[in-house]
């Protein structure tokens, strides 16, 4: 019998065209937040970029604390 492990679901991970829609803001946008450090990328294996949900809620948090 398996030992009863906790677990944290995975992430659910968004395409970087979700997020511009999400936050109605271009594709270009997302890059240059992405470049600068203020929204944090996954790489999957093949190389593509994804934003983890809860990545992205903080990262608008943070955002509307700073007035934008």
């Amino acid at each position: 019998m398996a030992a009863n492990t906790p677990h944290r679901p995975a992430p659910r991970l968004l395409k970087l065209h979700a997020v511009a829609s999400e936050l109605s803001i271009s594709l270009d946008t997302v890059d240059r937040y992405i470049k600068k450090g203020q929204l944090p990328v996954v790489r999957l294996p093949s190389g593509r970029r994804r934003v983890a949900r809860e990545d992205l809620d903080r990262a608008v948090e943070h955002w509307r604390e700073e007035g934008r």
